[in-house]
């Protein structure tokens, strides 16, 4: 089916061939607020590492990755006691911004 869709030889025009995330899931209806608490935490943190790599160390948001790391920890620790699926995502980030803060505190102007 997919080689024959890929020729062109099958269309179906009503139905995309691979399921988008944002017409299956709308984030202000379909999930809990906890889920969505912790889901834009995740999404912040993930643009404040963007930012922090796209900059020189110097001028790196140092403080900013540090208010990032206390949120996320405070939400790891009670993402463990929910038992949410988001726990190990948030911890893994969490290491991240820790790994970036400590680079960018070698360098950074204080």
């Amino acid at each position: 089916f997919l080689v024959l869709r890929w020729k062109k030889i099958v269309v179906r025009v009503d139905k995309p061939l691979w399921p988008n995330l944002t017409k299956t899931i709308t984030v202000k209806r379909d999930l809990d607020e906890i889920t969505r608490r912790y889901l834009v935490a995740i999404i912040r943190a993930q643009v404040t590492l963007k930012e922090t790599y796209s900059t020189t160390p110097l001028l790196a948001p140092a403080h900013e990755l540090s208010r990032r790391i206390k949120i996320l920890n405070a939400y790891c620790r009670e993402a463990m006691l929910l038992d949410h699926v988001f726990q190990h995502t948030m911890w893994d980030i969490t290491d991240e911004l820790i790994q970036a803060h400590t680079a960018v505190l070698k360098k950074h102007l204080q």
